[in-house]
């Protein structure tokens, strides 16, 4: 009720539409090479998978989401990296393994958003 009211004393609205998928998914490869690190084949779906299932829900938040999850996978890809390390045998990992984010680095964060209730709040 009350930001009906507040609505009424402001003069001019500006309305800012939602980025696309294709847009948002821009964004997170512009992050990912800021940071030095690289989408593997694959990785660009399942993160506009998870991008698609996130504008459904609330408090979806355009490039917010895009940051949260590119920080969400880079973590998983680092946990990936050091559990591969030390369940294979030869703890040392390339550069090449410590810049790539995986299909499966977004994976983590799509099945959690998918089994999700549609009104859940995600970071």
């Amino acid at each position: 009720h009350e930001l009906r009211r507040m609505n009424s004393r402001i003069g001019n609205h500006i309305d800012f539409p939602n980025y696309e998928v294709d847009e948002l998914f821009e964004i997170s490869a512009v992050m990912a090479r800021d940071l030095e690190y690289e989408l593997a084949p694959g990785a660009a779906d399942v993160f506009k998978a998870y991008i698609k299932r996130r504008m459904a829900m609330p408090f979806f938040s355009n490039a917010r989401t895009v940051r949260n999850a590119m920080d969400r996978a880079r973590m998983n890809s680092a946990i990936r990296v050091f559990d591969t390390a030390l369940s294979g045998g030869n703890p040392m990992v390339s550069r090449a393994d410590l810049m790539s984010i995986t299909p499966n680095d977004f994976q983590i964060i799509l099945d959690e958003a998918l089994a999700a209730p549609d009104d859940a709040i995600l970071a």
